[in-house]
């Protein structure tokens, strides 16, 4: 993704956004590459380093899910899934986002 792509999925600010990839890019967590398309951009992708770390964060929330909804009948756990999805899509529906985002 680019820096402007980047900026409007996470609503920052490019400097701030320039100061969190840096961040990032010093940590090993993501790469810069020269835009396959051409000209001047430069795109940004996740780098082993973060994609281990994503991969482990994401397991450890839901070892915390999992906990959490260890007794809930499974009616309520689907109930809850089913909110949550229309929740985040309202959000972003209002925001004038897809949800999903692709």
């Amino acid at each position: 993704m680019s820096t402007g792509e980047l900026s409007e999925a996470f609503r920052l600010d490019p400097s701030t956004l320039n100061r969190q990839t840096s961040a990032m890019m010093r940590a090993g967590l993501v790469e810069r590459f020269a835009d396959p398309q051409g000209g001047i951009a430069r795109k940004f992708r996740i780098a082993a380093e973060g994609a281990h770390r994503l991969r482990a964060a994401r397991e450890q929330n839901l070892r915390g899910l999992e906990k959490v909804l260890a007794d809930w009948a499974p009616e309520d756990a689907a109930a809850f899934a089913a909110y949550l999805k229309r929740f985040s899509s309202d959000i972003e529906r209002l925001e004038g986002r897809r949800w999903p985002r692709p």
